[in-house]
């Protein structure tokens, strides 16, 4: 499966399972040498609240795992759920962070502190046997934040303290001023403490200490940002999982950074793709407020994710919520947009920052925020600019380095400004987030000419826009100019974009579709986040329920992903993006990006380097025989060296596929086919031709 993983226990290869993986979704994966079993219980589980898994701790053939409303039983030996522990008063939820056991009693710390109970109890179900310490025991009040068993006594967080129970007391073992343990781990004959400092809110600094039986301790300090587990293996080499740094191997006062071949965390917010680069803004907004996401920005380029943080660029440190992303048509620039740190503009490997130094506005009532919502770039090379919140909520940033901006002559509460695009008739179109619908402007000839500035506001009802609701989420230009607008209730196009500014407008028609039976409108019971086109003007359709790929006029369903039916990560779809180079479909969901190798690529106006892929196409290759660099929408007919047609078929976009069987339903046979193109006036051609051995 390609997805997240939260934990993990490595056991005894020849006792138990190999390997416990807990995944984000609160799906389990027993992995051993020979199979992967599934445990899907608690991820299926109808639970209204917190579902995750914190912590697994093993005991013999079982594994406790701490989650967001009690503890969970895995038997090991029999692979499966075998008891759930809600503890909390009168049998409710509770939030467990860690689990340990030491003889025969288990101690978890929740919370709202510290409780325990016996093992030998047959009936742990019942929350009524199990105490939760306090006074009595001299146990503190609040959230214990982590518990483990260490050298024949047991130990527990509270804050920036570590106690240990001595019979039934809990006494103070070692206490630093605002150091906030977040976890205990123990590895034969040392404790480990993941800490960070926080004085007020804000985590300024993190650390481990190593303590070994006797509680004396060692500090381990630099690299670490938000530590989360650590362990110890044979050869006395330390690894450390960092939420914000990956996994770090500590050996000899010398830190190595282990990270998988891809973005550093699974957030996706938006993606943007040219010249084979895809560049990835993975911040967050909730409700058009600040998540304070730190994870800067990602490419995939050269075969390798490269990311930009501020591990290796400190001026991200300051720079939060990188929520959109594009690059100048050389691709030698590429810009991003902060929810409230300006533009970023990256260029030969630094990174400059558009602020004061620009027409970007702060936002009325919060000074000091900068707040980048949508990018374009238009035909003249203009960098056109949302900018949320600001008095002036559009800007453009010249090819001179110059800036203006606009303010709309139509109402926009707020000033709320979204995603913006550049259509075929140089018209901006602009989402109005929080129910504003859409901001059209045309500034005429000249640019800096205000006087001819255009604006009009679409929304609901006939010569209106008619959109099916105000409460816009996507939009994009297809490739015959037709303005595709994704809503909370489905889908609407403009047909007739060039006349929005005449004297009857021009409203949006939704697409009437056949489902199950019934007429109705073209999504329009889902909430549309993202609309993409590919090479063959096909609409790639993100949703909450998964993801649709349909045909141009979007009549006809091609497919339909989910979780269920497919490897998407996520049915919640953020934003979809196509490689038009190689038609690869780049999926970005709530937990992660998936890629899907479509069939359909860009397609130009002549033919450009036409080959076929795999030639030759050997007998132990099974796949879909690819005709790529086509004429846009070829007619493409395959014979054989006599001239016999063999498949007959139209490019989508510039490629066309074949399954190498003929109109009969035989594998073609071996010898030399060739393939002739044209465009749809006959005027543009090509021949080419390949090898077939069977």
């Amino acid at each position: 499966r390609l997805e997240l993983f939260d934990h993990l226990l490595v056991l005894d290869l020849h006792v138990v399972a190999p390997l416990i993986v807990a995944y984000t979704n609160s799906n389990i994966d027993l992995i051993s040498l020979t199979s992967t079993v599934n445990i899907s219980d608690i991820k299926r589980k109808n639970l209204v609240g917190d579902k995750n898994i914190y912590d697994i701790h093993l005991r013999q053939q079982k594994a406790y795992l701490a989650t967001g409303f009690g503890i969970v039983v895995l038997d090991l030996k029999n692979e499966e759920i075998s008891d759930t522990y809600v503890i909390g008063e009168n049998g409710s939820n509770i939030k467990i962070n860690q689990v340990t056991t030491l003889n025969d009693s288990i101690y978890a710390a929740t919370e709202e502190g510290i409780y325990a109970a016996s093992l030998l109890n047959p009936v742990l179900a019942n929350f009524s046997n199990w105490t939760r310490h306090g006074a009595a025991e001299q146990a503190p009040g609040g959230e214990c934040q982590a518990v483990s068993s260490f050298s024949g006594q047991v130990y527990a967080a509270f804050g920036d303290s570590l106690l240990r129970l001595s019979g039934q007391k809990w006494s103070l073992v070692f206490q630093d001023n605002s150091w906030l343990t977040s976890y205990l781990s123990v590895t034969d004959d040392h404790m480990y403490l993941s800490q960070v400092f926080d004085t007020s809110g804000t985590i300024e600094n993190a650390r481990i200490i190593e303590m070994n039986a006797q509680l004396q301790i060692d500090y381990i300090q630099q690299r670490i940002l938000r530590p989360r587990n650590v362990i110890k293996d044979e050869q006395g080499t330390i690894w450390i999982a960092d939420n914000w740094r990956g996994l770090l191997k500590y050996k000899n006062n010398t830190f190595e950074e282990i990270a998988p071949d891809g973005p550093r965390t699974s957030n996706v917010q938006e993606i943007f793709i040219q010249d084979n680069i895809v560049s990835v803004a993975p911040g967050a907004i909730s409700s058009w407020n600040y998540k304070f996401n730190r994870d800067g920005f990602f490419q995939f380029k050269d075969h390798r994710w490269v990311n930009y943080n501020r591990s290796s660029m400190s001026v991200l440190d300051s720079i939060l919520d990188i929520i959109t992303v594009i690059a100048d048509p050389s691709g030698e620039h590429l810009y991003l947009g902060s929810y409230g740190g300006g533009l970023v503009e990256f260029y030969d490997n630094k990174l400059i920052v558009h602020k004061q130094n620009s027409s970007i506005g702060e936002t009325v009532g919060d000074p000091g925020s900068f707040r980048v919502s949508g990018l374009t770039i238009d035909n003249a090379g203009n960098l056109w600019v949302s900018n949320f919140g600001a008095v002036n909520p559009l800007s453009v940033k010249k090819p001179d380095g110059s800036w203006q901006s606009f303010k709309p002559s139509v109402s926009i509460p707020d000033n709320t400004a979204g995603p913006v695009i550049v259509d075929s008739w140089d018209q901006k179109w602009m989402i109005l987030p929080q129910g504003g619908g859409l901001l059209v402007f045309d500034h005429g000839a000249d640019l800096e000419d205000t006087s001819d500035d255009q604006y009009k506001k679409l929304g609901l009802g006939e010569n209106n826009g008619n959109l099916p609701s105000v409460n816009v989420l996507s939009i994009v230009e297809d490739l015959d100019g037709e303005i595709w607008i994704g809503t909370d209730k489905g889908i609407a196009v403009f047909y007739c974009a060039a006349d929005v500014f005449n004297e009857f407008g021009c409203d949006a028609d939704q697409i009437f579709v056949k489902q199950d039976g019934i007429d109705a409108f073209l999504m329009e019971t889902e909430s549309v986040n993202t609309i993409a086109i590919d090479g063959a003007n096909r609409k790639w359709i993100g949703t909450t329920n998964g993801v649709w790929l349909m045909s141009d006029d979007g009549t006809q369903e091609i497919f339909h992903f989910n979780e269920l039916n497919s490897p998407l990560l996520s049915d919640f779809v953020m934003d979809i993006a196509v490689n038009h180079e190689n038609g690869e479909v780049f999926i970005g969901t709530e937990t992660g990006i998936i890629s899907y190798k479509s069939t359909a690529t860009g397609g130009g106006s002549t033919h450009n380097d036409v080959y076929v892929y795999p030639n030759p196409v050997t007998p132990d290759y099974m796949g879909m025989i690819a005709i790529k660099g086509l004429v846009k929408d070829a007619d493409v007919r395959i014979t054989d060296i006599s001239g016999t047609l063999i498949y007959r078929t139209k490019a989508l976009g510039g490629q066309a596929v074949w399954n190498g069987y003929n109109y009969s339903g035989q594998r073609a046979q071996s010898g030399v086919y060739l393939v002739f193109s044209t465009n749809s006036n006959g005027k543009e051609t090509q021949v080419t031709r390949f090898l077939v051995i069977n």
